[in-house]
């Protein structure tokens, strides 16, 4: 499960890939639409619209309902408040089109010429790959004494070794 972050005004709203497919936290939608819960705004929702999910926050893992695109649209058009439209124009010209993309959205990248775009995710990619490098460096003394035991010709059973090292089998 992937949590993608973004704001909308002096909303955090967080965007959840399931499947490949973008379902929004009910919460942080009602909040940004001004509707007085997410239980009031979900309610009438079809049951293909929501559904629940855990996700972890910072009082560790919580169950929170989520909705997928089709029930954001009836939550947009279910509002009265004129957030709403600016709200449903943010989030099909800008966010839907980003997470279709590139998998996410980062505020400000509508302007980012494709070179720009491709930079930022070989900054990205090179951060990842040094990540993965020191990794393989520390595990490669531990590899190579297993390849040693494992294809020693003059091997000892393992409860020699355990007698040898004075330690038990286990």
């Amino acid at each position: 499960m992937n949590i993608i972050p973004f704001q909308f005004n002096n909303s955090s709203i967080r965007v959840i890939d399931k499947a490949g497919e973008p379902w929004f936290v009910a919460k942080d939608i009602a909040e940004a639409l001004e509707y007085p819960t997410a239980y009031k705004m979900t309610r009438s929702l079809d049951a293909d619209e929501k559904d629940a999910q855990i996700v972890g926050t910072l009082g560790g893992n919580q169950e929170v309902t989520v909705i997928n695109e089709s029930g954001l649209y009836s939550a947009i058009l279910k509002s009265r408040k004129p957030e709403a439209k600016t709200f449903k124009k943010w989030v099909t010209k800008e966010v839907l089109p980003s997470i279709r993309k590139t998998g996410g959205y980062i505020a400000g990248q509508e302007n980012d010429s494709p070179e720009m775009v491709m930079a930022k995710a070989l900054l990205v990619v090179n951060s990842i790959i040094e990540d993965k490098t020191k990794q393989i460096e520390e595990a490669l003394p531990k590899v190579e004494f297993y390849d040693k035991v494992t294809h020693a010709t003059d091997a000892i059973s393992v409860g020699k070794s355990a007698k040898i090292l004075n330690t038990g089998r286990n």
